[in-house]
């Protein structure tokens, strides 16, 4: 579970991020993703489409901005968490 992975503990939220990233291969892709939860060091993403492993990602929020790397993609159900 990816729960054993955490450094910090993560705060439960609902919401809309834009995430832009740039594919190996292709055009640059932006989508609108739900943050699910967040802390210092992580946060978990539901997403419609898969993005590959150890992509660098930038996150727009509220007026917030970060940079993440994906360390794990999962499909459940209907959608991908990131």
């Amino acid at each position: 579970m990816r729960d054993d992975r955490r450094e910090n503990d993560r705060e439960l939220c609902a919401d809309l991020v834009k995430v832009q990233w740039k594919p190996e291969f292709g055009p640059a892709r932006s989508e609108w993703a739900i943050l699910e939860d967040i802390s210092p060091s992580g946060a978990c993403l539901e997403i419609e489409e898969p993005i590959a492993l150890n992509t660098l990602v930038s996150l727009q929020f509220k007026s917030e901005h970060c940079q993440a790397r994906i360390k794990y993609c999962e499909f459940e159900k209907t959608k991908y968490l990131l």
